[in-house]
């Protein structure tokens, strides 16, 4: 697959990089969570390091966000793709550039000192999922970063 620049870009998206981290967790440790079980919540970094240290579960890690996942999509079936968002300079930021590279999509991101936006997706066994999102560098992307060298 091509990961240079593509020359004839069908798609420009604009969104919100978010990792996505599902656990798989027993019912209690949802049901210990502030809100609903099945619902979604916004929360601080402190908080998401927080819930990731008392689970003590590994997480399955994957570049997430619907604009992302969109465009993942889309070039899965051959569309070319870039994407335009903010990301922080941290490990979750290199991830998330590395696997929209590994789907085909041209990733035009700027970065941050803030951490990348994150979204913790806890699954119980009987499937529901609950999630809690911190946007994170995602918040911060700016007008004036949309450069006019994005659209060719």
């Amino acid at each position: 697959m091509n990961l240079q620049k593509p020359n004839s870009t069908v798609v420009l998206a604009l969104g919100a990089p978010l990792i996505d981290q599902v656990l798989l967790v027993p019912e209690e440790f949802v049901e210990n969570l502030p809100g609903e079980k099945g619902g979604s919540g916004m929360i601080d970094h402190e908080t998401l390091q927080h819930l990731l240290d008392v689970c003590e579960i590994q997480p399955v890690i994957a570049a997430g966000g619907s604009t992302s996942n969109t465009v993942k999509g889309m070039a899965e079936l051959g569309i070319k793709c870039a994407i335009v968002g903010k990301i922080g300079d941290d490990a979750h930021g290199k991830i998330y550039k590395d696997q929209m590279h590994k789907h085909g999509v041209y990733p035009l991101f700027h970065e941050s000192e803030t951490p990348t936006g994150q979204v913790l997706c806890f699954v119980t066994p009987d499937g529901q999922r609950t999630m809690r999102s911190y946007l994170g560098a995602s918040l911060e992307l700016e007008h004036h970063e949309l450069h006019e060298s994005n659209f060719e």
